[in-house]
């Protein structure tokens, strides 16, 4: 006539539901970033980031792209395409360009 086992208390069922359903937002926010940084990574340069650009490298003497890069949080690569895109608009001018390194100024 024993009870048996008995179950588990409703409040250690809700801490366990609260718990799967933080999880999975997480992982959903998690997925959402990775999302931004690969549109990002692929090159996409779009008016809001040349924008960006351009006030950041108002006023400096001299703009490298690990600089743009270090400071936006973007790649290398896409660094490099954004400050070639600003040198043909005319905001900043080509100083000197080995294979490795371009160096630009404000124009």
């Amino acid at each position: 006539m024993g009870g048996g086992r008995t179950g588990k208390p409703l409040s250690s069922l809700e801490k366990r539901q609260r718990k799967t359903l933080e999880q999975r937002l997480k992982q959903q926010l998690r997925a959402r970033k990775k999302e931004e940084a690969r549109k990002v990574a692929l090159g996409a340069i779009d008016e809001g980031l040349i924008r960006r650009a351009q006030h950041e490298v108002r006023g400096q003497k001299a703009i490298t792209p690990y600089m743009l890069s270090s400071r936006m949080g973007i790649p290398m690569s896409l660094a490099k395409k954004v400050l070639r895109v600003l040198a043909d608009r005319g905001v900043i001018k080509l100083v000197d360009k080995s294979r490795r390194l371009a160096i630009y100024t404000a124009a």
